[in-house]
């Protein structure tokens, strides 16, 4: 099968380059003795014309360069009258009555067990939502951060 194939493909590649040989030998050996002929465009234009016309194309700068860093400027800063912010009355938030009993650690997928402020005891995961307003939000080796009325508690054993 590959004597085939090489057969084959010297068949093909022999003549080939035989011919481009040829070519170039008459286009070397005729080119000496006559003058370079300059082929015409499309619109029989001459190369050598479209060369002179592309020549004089200039950059005219419009605006921003294409060429620098982009460098967004600061807009300007315009004087007004200062309203005094009023601050919001933060609630004293009590952190939620929860006790931490354990942590099954995996680094994967830890684990905490709590007791609950009615008694009951859970297990909970990163990201659970226990007892309707506290969301366990991370745990630790030893410790674990929840959310309770958007303020974070840290509880540990």
């Amino acid at each position: 099968m590959k004597k085939r194939l090489v057969i084959v493909l010297l068949a093909v590649i022999v003549p080939l380059y035989t011919y481009n040989a040829i070519l170039l030998a008459k286009t070397v050996l005729s080119g000496r003795n006559k003058k370079t002929v300059v082929n015409t465009g499309r619109d029989g234009e001459s190369p050598m014309r479209l060369l002179a016309a592309a020549a004089l194309v200039t950059f005219e700068c419009k605006g921003r360069d294409p060429f620098t860093l982009y460098i967004d400027k600061p807009a300007p800063v315009s004087v007004k009258k200062q309203v005094p912010i009023q601050k919001k009355e933060q609630k004293e938030v009590a952190p939620p009555t929860i006790t931490l009993t354990g942590i099954l650690w995996n680094p994967d997928n830890p684990l905490a067990t709590i007791k609950l402020a009615d008694g009951t005891k859970c297990v909970v995961k990163t990201g659970q939502t226990v007892s309707g307003n506290i969301t366990v939000r991370r745990i630790d080796k030893k410790s674990i951060v929840v959310v309770s009325m958007e303020k974070e508690f840290t509880f540990t054993r």
